[in-house]
């Protein structure tokens, strides 16, 4: 298997002895970048070789553990990753709703070279547990009957319930039933620059 050097270049590592986390970063992205590419065109291939049924039964079995366990390591990934970006984005969040305490004229945009970050602050719902007296309030509230519930077929966003709870807190009007704490989210959206 050969790899074509043009497309897939290896970023250069930048010579210091501690490399700082963002020029670090952007290596690591840049590689991630060029192994999407060679992966997926891995991919095309072996799409084409089932197609032409060229594997045996035992080979398929193992080309199809693989991309399961590749599956199952990417997303392992995209959950650390999101799961930064959020941190990172509620701490950079909380700074500036600090800063902005002292300064009124803070800018709540953050600029970095790559991208901006939006800062925010919402209320949100601590949503009751499944098969709580406060859960089964909520769902009567939004007209969802018990025996639905009951077999899973339905199943609430709770990302929805949580704006809708935020836009509750910050119009001043009730919270629905069932709702019995909130929390202070701190949020960042991230923005490429152009």
């Amino acid at each position: 298997m050969e790899i074509n050097n043009s497309r897939y270049k290896q970023p250069e590592r930048v010579d210091e002895p501690l490399l700082n986390i963002l020029s670090e970063s952007k290596v690591l992205f840049e590689m991630l970048k060029n192994i999407q590419h060679f992966y997926y065109d891995h991919l095309v291939r072996i799409t084409n070789v089932v197609k032409a049924q060229e594997l045996t039964k035992d080979q398929m079995v193992d080309v199809g553990f693989l991309c399961r366990e590749s599956e199952h390591l990417l997303d392992d990934l995209r959950k650390d990753c999101k799961a930064r970006q959020e941190f990172i984005g509620a701490k950079l969040s909380m700074q500036v709703t600090q800063e902005s305490l002292t300064d009124e004229n803070i800018n709540t945009t953050v600029r970095g070279t790559l991208a901006r970050g939006e800062t925010d602050v919402r209320k949100r719902a601590k949503l009751p547990q499944k098969g709580t007296p406060e859960y089964n309030e909520l769902m009567d509230h939004f007209f969802i009957p018990k025996r639905i519930i009951d077999t899973g077929v339905l199943t609430p966003s709770w990302n929805k319930i949580g704006d809708l709870v935020s836009e509750c807190a910050e119009e001043g009007k009730p919270m629905p039933p069932g709702i019995k704490e909130t929390y202070t989210e701190f949020i960042t959206k991230y923005v490429k620059n152009r």
